[in-house]
């Protein structure tokens, strides 16, 4: 039936990309084929740029974006040799956070130990701005929270509470 739409269409379906995901709890014993191709099947697949699991958890996209907002800010500092702290906080603010931001009126994080995990990026973020600007002395470096508050940077939770009211 797809492929026939797909045909009468011109819009031709990728049978090796095409994955069945079974959404909920409820183990499908149906064998899915498009064509003469039978279809894997999945637990995990990326639709839109989300990673989405079979129960609808948005975990796994979460670990996915904190990596890749983590080595963007590795990227940021190893590639910036300067100590102006507006300069860097921009860079931030343009190339990082967006990544931490980006769709999270679809999958809002509600569990502690994400939210933590997103966090974390920011905090390593004003940590390692806080020791370029101010030096290498660890022990002066102030909680996240001061350095939030100091840089003019909100919690990245307030800003996905304030998005999803706008939203």
């Amino acid at each position: 039936m797809v492929e026939d739409w797909s045909s009468r269409w011109d819009l031709p379906i990728s049978k090796t990309k095409t994955k069945v995901l079974t959404i909920g709890t409820k183990i499908e014993t149906l064998d899915y084929i498009l064509g003469t191709v039978p279809l894997q099947r999945v637990t995990e697949i990326r639709d839109l740029g989300f990673l989405v699991t079979s129960n609808l958890s948005f975990d796994n996209h979460c670990d996915v974006v904190a990596t890749n907002a983590s080595r963007k800010i590795y990227n940021l500092f190893k590639g910036m040799f300067i100590t102006d702290q507006t300069i860097l906080l921009k860079a931030y603010k343009t190339y990082v956070r967006p990544l931490l931001e980006n769709g999270t009126v679809i999958f809002s994080p509600y569990k502690k130990g994400i939210i933590t995990k997103l966090e974390k990026v920011q905090n390593s973020f004003t940590r390692k701005l806080w020791l370029r600007v101010h030096g290498l002395d660890y022990d002066l470096i102030p909680n996240a929270n001061i350095r939030n508050r100091e840089l003019g940077l909100s919690l990245l939770q307030q800003r996905r509470e304030k998005n999803d009211l706008i939203m």
